[in-house]
């Protein structure tokens, strides 16, 4: 097929579709993660979770307000940590964990006070804003390393 000077070749048009689509991917990460978290649910949650060895274990989840979490669990069970990102605005809520146990989860929730009820995968959770003093720095692999904890809530 000869070259014709009014088309563009198609490498060109590729190209430049690609470089578009990069642009408009292109808000902060921050800026467009601040706006999918509703501000009332930012902090850390705790929910007592019965486990069929006869105990409770204690889960922890940490809602940032730059649309990160981090959950963790102390206690019986084989709970695996994990890390992601989580979205929380207008009565719906999601979670995509990119470090630890692959989760991928959503569905209502509703916010008061002190208690958020979150409806998803398993259910309805039912989790307590925990004492910001009694809170401090969450466990973000497990370890009792300095290095292995997540920065307190500032």
């Amino acid at each position: 097929m000869p070259f014709d000077r009014r088309r563009p070749p198609i490498a060109a048009v590729l190209l430049a579709a690609a470089l578009a689509l990069a642009a408009s991917m292109a808000t902060p990460r921050g800026i467009a993660a601040a706006e999918s978290v509703d501000a009332a649910v930012v902090g850390v949650w705790r929910m007592a979770v019965p486990v069929g060895q006869g105990g409770v274990a204690r889960w922890t989840w940490l809602i940032r307000p730059d649309g990160s979490y981090s959950f963790r669990s102390e206690g019986p069970g084989d709970f695996k940590p994990h890390d992601g990102a989580v979205s929380f605005r207008e009565g719906r809520w999601s979670l995509n964990s990119t470090h630890g146990l692959p989760w991928t989860d959503g569905g209502t929730y509703e916010l008061d006070g002190d208690i958020l009820v979150a409806t998803g995968r398993l259910g309805a959770g039912l989790w307590r804003r925990a004492d910001p003093v009694e809170a401090g720095a969450l466990p973000a692999g497990g370890g009792s390393d300095e290095a292995d904890q997540a920065p307190a809530l500032e």
